[in-house]
């Protein structure tokens, strides 16, 4: 069952989707949607990325990402809602980077 939740007074979507990796373990892969643009900002939902919680502040949303097994710290992903760009680390993410920067972080 996927579960879904806004943010920022409805502007943001985060819809998680369940995935069992293995019995009784769990990914709950997060997809992020601008729901006044439609557009996707982020979407992990084929991914092995367990969202574990989100944080809104006035300016942005913190997602906190572990990557499943879990061998490696848990890392933030910000999305900024001035421009809607997605940050880690402190550097801009372009779309086509996304999956290696998530994978190199932390490594």
């Amino acid at each position: 069952m996927t579960d879904v939740n806004t943010y920022h007074d409805g502007r943001l979507e985060i819809r998680l989707t369940p995935q069992e990796m293995r019995m009784s373990h769990w990914v709950h892969a997060p997809k992020v949607t601008d729901l006044e643009t439609g557009r996707v900002l982020l979407d992990l939902s084929d991914g092995l990325w367990d969202l574990i919680r989100a944080v809104e502040s006035p300016t942005e949303l913190q997602l906190c990402l572990r990557r499943y097994p879990g061998d490696r710290p848990a890392l933030t992903l910000v999305v900024r809602l001035a421009d809607r760009s997605l940050w880690l680390d402190g550097r801009e993410l372009a779309g086509h980077s996304l999956d290696a920067a998530l994978n190199n972080a932390g490594a």
